[in-house]
Order: structure tokens, then C-alpha cells, then sequence
């Protein structure tokens, strides 16, 4: 077996990698595209608490985009699309929430591109990790999910703050 699929479940990796120590683990699309949309949910979150200095309700214009921000922008209306770039504009005052949902558009589409696009929008994404003002400006406690490796054919994932072995012991 060369390539083993897994989600992030780190228990799947440590068995992968005991018992077929030659084997490629990678997370499927599914749950790159999941840990895409946890990552955007939490800028949403840490925006909207910055702001306003408390959890979202009804009223609030990121709250209140929440669901939206979790669609697919090709299954959005105009007016969708229309509301969603006022609640931003309203609840987003340094565009942090916009970058994230960018990316999180951009992350959907390489898994609904041909295979070489695809391919193509991975390497894009990798290499703009670095550049990232959202990675700057989260606390180390807070930093979302990062791809680990050069081979974006593959999206290997590893998690910035890996589970500890034992219960007892908390990730830092």
C-alpha cells in the first residue's frame, strides 16, 4: 500500500504509521475542506468577539452570516452574495473574515477543479501560507490548521498543535 486516506483523527495516523511505516497518509477532501471551514469559523468567531467584545446574536452582521460564509460561492444568489459583502463590510473593519472565507473559496475549488488545475490551486495555496496576515495576527493558541509538506498533489495535513500521546498531557 503506498497511499493511506484518513481524516485528522490523530489515532489513525499513529496506527497508519506503525503498521505501514512506508505508506503516504493523506486526509481526504472532505475533511480538508471541514478543517477549512472550522478555520473560517473560528476568524468569524475572534473577529466578532475583537469588535464588539462578546459572543454573536441575531442582530449582529457577522452572526448573522454565519451560514452563508459556510456555502459554496457558486450556490449563492445575487442577493446573497449582495448581503453577504454589507454584513462584512459592517462586522469585518480589517477584512479579516474576508480573507478567510477567500480562502476557504479558494480551498473548495481545487477539490471541484480537473485534477492538474487542481493541482495548480493547491501549490498557490501552499506557497501563500507564509503571507498570510490571518496567521499573523492569531494568538499561537489559536492558529488555524496548517498543511504540512511540499507535495500539494497529496495536502498532507498535520495539526499546529498535535494531540498529546497521553491523556493527561495538553498540547501547548
Amino acid at each position: 500500500m503506498k497511499v493511506a486516506t484518513l481524516d485528522p483523527f490523530r489515532g489513525y495516523a499513529n496506527a497508519i504509521r506503525d503498521e505501514l511505516p512506508e505508506a503516504i497518509t493523506v486526509v481526504d477532501a472532505f475533511h480538508i475542506v471541514r478543517l477549512g471551514m472550522a478555520m473560517l469559523d473560528d476568524v468569524r468567531r475572534r473577529v466578532q468577539q475583537d469588535t464588539l467584545g462578546h459572543r454573536g446574536n441575531k442582530e449582529d452582521p457577522l452572526f448573522n452570516i454565519r451560514r452563508t460564509l459556510q456555502q459554496g460561492i457558486e450556490s449563492l444568489s445575487e442577493k446573497q452574495v449582495a448581503r453577504l459583502e454589507i454584513k462584512l463590510k459592517a462586522g469585518d473593519p480589517n477584512h479579516e473574515v474576508s480573507i478567510a472565507w477567500q480562502c476557504y473559496q479558494k480551498l473548495r475549488s481545487i477539490y471541484h477543479a480537473r485534477l492538474e488545475k487542481g493541482r495548480e490551486i493547491a501549490t498557490e495555496i501552499i506557497a501563500s501560507f507564509p503571507s498570510c496576515p490571518i496567521l499573523r495576527s492569531c494568538p499561537a493558541r489559536t492558529q488555524p490548521t496548517r498543511l504540512e509538506g511540499c507535495d500539494p498533489c497529496l495536502l498532507r495535513h498535520q495539526r499546529c498543535l498535535e494531540r498529546a500521546h497521553r491523556i493527561n498531557q495538553r498540547c501547548h
